[in-house]
């Protein structure tokens, strides 16, 4: 199994690495942070070591950056004295806490008892499958190269560890471009599923020319399907005429959108449509 040790000490780095090989992991190390983020977000390791007294930047903000995108156990270890440091980790998410100096054996025994706790079951097993596939659907939406003549056309998003109801998604149209956001209530598989029907629902209306007529349709087609799984979602949905230059809108509980000039200024767009 794949583990990252973070440590600047090179003689405790030297041996984490012997305790940890001889576990049976294979360890890559750095005796700073930042590094260590990249190289966990390629690596995907199953256990990371990390030292608070990193000399690039505080163990603590590591973790946090770390905790945005992986799920792998963080044993946090520190000679730092001062008990909130201790129950700052373990609130933000930190799986266990040792302090300096320890033993080899503390050490082992401190991950033995993390990875007991991680055995899954056949049915979890197959439940994560399930999740980590959902998740990959998720994170590839959408794939349209989207190109209107005479506009640069660009976006970005980010993907989260899960499956979950944030979406985005546009799509050429004979008139411009359609753009939707949409944040279903939740998360999980359940939200996803949400987030998808929301999706295909608003693809289905796009042939109708009136905005406010097709968004009303897109309403009434899913609100069975909101109200029998007491979900709700908020939605953007913009809709570029590239002829005119001319974006209408709708914002349905969204509220987040807002229009930036060429020349830099911004301001958010009323709720309203």
């Amino acid at each position: 199994m794949p583990c990252r040790c973070d440590e600047d000490d090179p003689d405790i780095r030297g041996l984490l690495v012997r305790i940890l090989t001889k576990q049976g992991f294979d360890v890559t190390h750095a005796e700073a942070g930042l590094p260590g983020v990249e190289e966990v977000r390629r690596a995907k390791p199953d256990l990371i070591t990390l030292d608070l007294n990193l000399p690039d930047v505080d163990g603590l903000e590591v973790f946090k950056l770390l905790r945005e995108f992986s799920d792998a156990f963080i044993v946090m270890l520190t000679a730092r004295a001062d008990e909130l440091d201790k129950l700052t980790g373990l609130d933000n998410g930190a799986d266990d806490y040792i302090s300096k100096p320890f033993s080899p054996r503390e050490l082992q025994s401190r991950i033995n008892a993390l990875f007991r706790r991680r055995q899954p079951s056949a049915a979890d097993t197959a439940v994560a499958s399930e999740l980590e596939r959902a998740t990959e659907v998720q994170q590839s939406l959408p794939q349209e190269d989207v190109r209107v003549d005479g506009y640069d056309v660009a976006g970005v998003f980010r993907p989260s560890r899960g499956v979950g109801g944030d979406f985005y998604d546009w799509y050429r149209t004979p008139e411009g471009l359609h753009l939707t956001f949409a944040d279903a209530m939740g998360k999980g598989m359940g939200a996803a599923l949400i987030a998808a029907t929301v999706r295909a629902v608003m693809r289905s209306t796009g042939q109708r020319q009136d905005l406010d007529a097709a968004f009303a349709s897109a309403s009434t087609t899913i609100a069975a399907d909101l109200d029998s799984s007491n979900s709700f979602a908020t939605l953007f949905h913009a809709r570029l005429d590239a002829a005119s230059g001319v974006v209408s809108y709708v914002d349905a509980g969204h509220g987040l959108a807002l229009h930036v000039t060429a020349e830099g200024s911004a301001h958010r767009l009323p709720s309203r449509g």
